[in-house]
């Protein structure tokens, strides 16, 4: 697996040994359980699955995931690849949750 590169340098500082799952109430209704901290980046991002692409906003980021903004409501794959090109950021993303044009991805 190739070395992560951080997008913000507020990255060099996520825990990345001994991750303990954080669990956090953010409202009555939304319960935060990501291991790691994401930072919000709002960068434009490519989508790609079976020689697909569909644009997408990736809203916030870390060393283990991403949520990510669609256009419009689509079916995508449980796994498939996002590309930030600005940053030359490429990983392979598998789905974890889904909301209308939201989705939260994992990298594997």
């Amino acid at each position: 697996m190739e070395p992560i590169r951080f997008i913000n340098p507020q990255f060099r500082h996520a825990r990345s040994s001994r991750i303990k799952t954080r669990t956090t109430t953010m409202n009555e209704n939304t319960v935060e359980r990501r291991a790691v901290r994401r930072h919000k980046v709002l960068k434009g991002a490519t989508i790609s699955f079976d020689g697909n692409g569909v644009s997408c906003i990736v809203c916030n980021l870390s060393i283990s995931g991403a949520t990510l903004e669609l256009a419009s409501s689509i079916n995508l794959p449980s796994s498939f690849t996002l590309e930030i090109k600005a940053d030359q950021f490429i990983r392979r993303c598998r789905r974890i949750w889904s909301r209308d044009k939201r989705i939260g991805v994992a990298f594997s």
